[in-house]
């Protein structure tokens, strides 16, 4: 499992486990609460009906003629209130009064009730003692939705306790409240829970994507060491991509000697033994134009020799440059120009003609000293491989987004097995008239330029010859 998955499951989880127990909290808190809103409600109701209650006595006894008007008044008015989402159209409050001993004196509910003793029911019982007094019973014993709520107050005259007024509500009527609370709460919670898994979204992609450019970095040295370090964000990644990028730079740097050395070693060899041999040979006794011939074949391998100590020079200071140092506009016509005229003595030894059809507006960004190393190169190609008196084309083209510049010959070709390896290091194929070989470097040079330009190289049998491109972004 990827980090960016682990980090969206861990953050999912963790907040979705931490809403959950809130949310269930708060749904088994909600009834309570409402419960003691409405005894609190209750309380202030019951003290000022039994304040009406006390302005009624007479001779030290109650009269609850006037509350048994009112109650009844008030149970018969019809009204539509909408409270929090919940239409109301009556009232919903009964009231019982008791008399100092606890006996009922007066009902709304009906006068089954009037002289029962309700002296042991926690609301008579504390108020009667100066206490406050509430219960809550339920009104069917098998039936938990049938619970009703008591809360009582005293009814006084000359500082006693004359009696006890009850006010009476259904816990249930707080029900389409809580229901109503509740399902509010669910929509939030889910509105809620989207929003976070969407934010854990992003987090995540916030997270994980400094920590996939890095791996594309690592993955893109390890493949052809071209990759350059991304924008990684976080100080703590742009920090391990800076080490991996020094590691790199280590590793490359070793590896690189080595390559060198090795095929340094392996390429001088075979000069060193023609020096060697021919040096031998020559202090012998041989005719004059014998031992010329082995003097010159010393100095053309001494030649050789410092030509690929050189160019392999040129190449490793190429490979180990990250990027190019003096960008320009760089116009691709007067490029060529001076390229041709520079292979001119070259050109004119072979008899061949050259066909120019660069498009004189064609010009590219980048460094002019690389892009010119690169198209000597190419045309150096071109002529050693072209037969005398053949013609070779310099074309420019638009492809992909790219600029083509395209050197054409008529040479033989290049044999399929090596269609693949002649951009590689020393790797050459033999002249057709001389059937000597050249450096091998060539090729490579152009491939490592084009790279440093973000374009790429490209050679092509074609009918008839060969077409060796460098690609430039436009």
């Amino acid at each position: 499992m990827s980090l960016k998955a682990r980090i969206l499951i861990g953050f999912f989880v963790i907040f979705g486990a931490a809403s959950w127990l809130i949310g269930d909290s708060l749904v088994k808190e909600m009834r309570p609460r409402y419960l003691e809103a409405v005894e609190e409600s209750l309380n202030d109701t019951a003290h000022i009906l039994a304040s009406m209650m006390e302005h009624q006595v007479k001779g030290g006894k109650l009269d609850a003629s006037l509350l048994r008007d009112f109650i009844a008044r008030a149970g018969e008015r019809s009204f539509s209130a909408r409270i929090f989402g919940y239409r109301k159209t009556r009232v919903g409050l009964d009231v019982y009064v008791t008399d100092d001993r606890g006996r009922v004196v007066f009902d709304s509910r009906g006068d089954d009730e009037i002289g029962k003793d309700y002296s042991r029911w926690n609301d008579v019982y504390l108020t009667l003692r100066g206490h406050y007094g509430a219960r809550s019973t339920r009104g069917d014993p098998e039936d938990p939705a049938s619970s009703l709520l008591y809360v009582a107050a005293p009814i006084m005259h000359r500082g006693r306790i004359l009696g006890v007024l009850t006010v009476i509500k259904p816990q249930d009527s707080v029900t389409p409240f809580i229901d109503i609370a509740r399902r509010k709460l669910i929509t939030g919670g889910a509105v809620m829970v989207a929003a976070m898994a969407l934010l854990s979204l992003v987090f995540s992609a916030w997270i994980g994507r400094p920590l996939t450019r890095l791996r594309r970095y690592v993955a893109g040295l390890r493949s052809d060491g071209s990759a350059r370090l991304p924008r990684l964000g976080a100080p703590e990644i742009r920090d391990l991509g800076r080490e991996f990028e020094s590691l790199w730079e280590e590793l490359k740097g070793k590896r690189f000697i080595e390559e060198y050395v090795q095929t340094l070693t392996h390429e001088l060899k075979s000069p060193l033994t023609s020096i060697r041999g021919s040096a031998e040979l020559v202090q012998e006794e041989m005719p004059e134009e014998r031992r010329r011939e082995f003097c010159q074949n010393i100095l053309r391998e001494t030649g050789r020799m410092g030509d690929l100590i050189e160019k392999m020079l040129e190449l490793s200071a190429l490979e180990n440059r990250r990027e190019l140092r003096d960008r320009e506009r760089v116009p691709i016509a007067p490029l060529v120009a001076e390229v041709r005229d520079g292979f001119a003595p070259q050109v004119a030894r072979k008899g061949l003609r050259i066909d120019d059809a660069v498009d004189p507006k064609a010009e590219v960004t980048g460094e002019r000293f690389l892009l010119r190393h690169a198209l000597a190169n190419l045309l150096d190609n071109a002529i050693r491989y072209s037969p005398e008196g053949g013609t070779i084309s310099i074309s420019t083209g638009k492809r992909d987004g790219f600029l083509e510049i395209s050197i054409t010959d008529q040479g033989p070709g290049i044999p399929d097995y090596a269609t693949e390896r002649v951009f590689h290091r020393f790797y050459s194929l033999p002249d057709p008239v001389t059937g000597k070989k050249s450096t091998g470097l060539g090729l490579s040079f152009v491939r490592e330029i084009a790279a440093l330009h973000g374009g790429r190289a490209e050679v092509v049998n074609l009918p008839g010859g060969t077409r060796a491109s460098i690609l430039i972004p436009a």
